[in-house]
């Protein structure tokens, strides 16, 4: 019996509808969320989710919208990816909250470095030349969007963990500091924009 205003004792088949409905509710509308459903989009390989806390100056844009930097294995968008957004982030963004892509681009980034080398050793030096070259080459290109800030302390880091190789703060001759990523930006570098001694 039902006492007035109270509802059927909920039967086996809702209860398990709504068990199989719950995992769907689960850690939706978070930035990672967003993410993750942004990579199930075809072509997209990379993605970073951003909060934006204040309006766009002229009030165009809705408050507490994200931004969404979508791009390929190398960091670049197209129209194609942008067409694909919002309405696929539907299950994965919070109710009421617009997310905005932003169709990514590279940032090539020239570097040069002039590291000393220890005596000895099985490798020559132009064998160590081209093994710091590829290091930072490795280094750089497994960045992704999320990835705002090119550390020069890190590129060090890369160099000095080759064998035989010395590398001081000075021998880092470009860029002379950390590079900032603008919105939508991958760093991005290749052998030819990577000089050791000069070479």
């Amino acid at each position: 019996a039902v006492f007035a205003g109270g509802n059927d004792q909920e039967s086996d088949d809702a209860l398990k509808k709504r068990y199989l409905a719950f995992p769907k509710t689960v850690r939706r509308g978070t930035l990672d969320s967003i993410e993750q459903g942004a990579l199930l989009v075809d072509g997209v390989a990379q993605a970073d989710a951003d909060e934006v806390m204040e309006p766009v100056p002229g009030g165009s844009a809705p408050y507490g919208q994200v931004d969404l930097i979508i791009g390929d294995s190398d960091g670049n968008g197209n129209e194609a990816m942008g067409s694909s957004f919002p309405g696929s982030m539907e299950e994965f963004r919070a109710a009421g909250v617009y997310v905005r892509p932003v169709t990514g681009k590279q940032r090539l980034v020239a570097i040069s470095v002039d590291p000393k080398y220890s005596v000895g050793g099985a490798s020559s030096t132009s064998a160590r030349r081209e093994l710091v070259r590829a290091s930072i080459v490795a280094h750089v290109n497994a960045l992704t969007a999320k990835d705002k800030i090119l550390e020069a302390s890190l590129l060090l880091k890369a160099c000095k963990a080759i064998t035989g190789v010395i590398m001081e703060v000075g021998d880092l001759v470009e860029p002379v500091g950390d590079l900032v990523a603008f919105d939508g930006e991958t760093f991005r570098t290749s052998n030819a924009l990577v000089k050791v001694n000069g070479q």
